[in-house]
């Protein structure tokens, strides 16, 4: 997406240009808190192995590099507030791409030894809701990490992986790109993915949500005429 003109003709950076600068900062970011970052990032990763927990624990993750980005430190108020607030709704959150990529794995199998089609069709179809839903999960996570009600939470989410398609494929080309750069190293992956992974989720996230407050009053300017 190229840039845009706001109503008052003020110019408006694209969703590449955004993604740019985030990205840009993020390496700044990690660069200055690593030590902390690399003790939330193995934090996350031992407190994930059981994998119901996946959605708590990134929450928590989400929470502590907030404050870490806003004060410096990691606030521990903040951080158990978070936790306290929303913690059984990201636990939920954070599942549900487990069970439809669990799913999608199991039809895919069964696919594989059937000479009926319909098992695949479901695997790919399963697959495909488990990747969005992981997706907006993420973006949740990290606006629930915000303190943001759950319902408003999922809504932006899904709205943004449906109007801001460049940034958030790009995001995840990102994310994987990560992902499988760290994968192969065991302490590597511990110690990096998250750390540099979710810093960039973190102030992605942050850009998104500053963008659609300075877009509201041109949404509230045109609907006001509208209704005149």
């Amino acid at each position: 997406m190229t840039g845009e003109t706001t109503e008052s003709g003020e110019a408006r950076p694209g969703d590449v240009e955004v993604f740019r600068v985030t990205l840009r900062d993020a390496k700044s970011f990690v660069y200055e808190r690593l030590l902390r970052l690399v003790v939330i990032s193995v934090a996350w990763f031992f407190a994930s192995l059981p994998v119901v927990t996946l959605g708590v624990t990134t929450l928590g993750a989400y929470a502590a590099i907030y404050s870490l980005y806003d004060e410096g430190r990691i606030d521990r108020g903040y951080l158990l507030g978070v936790l306290r607030r929303h913690g059984i709704e990201a636990t939920l959150v954070g599942f549900l791409p487990v069970l439809f990529g669990g799913g999608a794995f199991l039809y895919v199998q069964r696919a594989a030894s059937s000479t009926v089609g319909f098992p695949l069709v479901f695997g790919l179809v399963g697959g495909y809701l488990a990747t969005h839903l992981a997706i907006v999960s993420a973006l949740t996570l990290a606006l629930l990490a915000r303190d943001r009600p759950l319902v408003e939470s999922l809504k932006t989410a899904y709205l943004w992986t449906v109007t801001h398609v460049t940034m958030v494929l790009m995001a995840v080309l990102v994310t994987l790109v990560l992902l499988v750069g760290t994968a192969a190293l065991t302490a590597g992956f511990v110690l990096l993915f998250p750390t540099v992974a979710f810093s960039l989720h973190v102030l992605l996230v942050d850009r998104m949500l500053a963008r659609d407050e300075r877009d509201r009053p041109d949404r509230t300017e045109r609907a006001e005429r509208t209704a005149a």
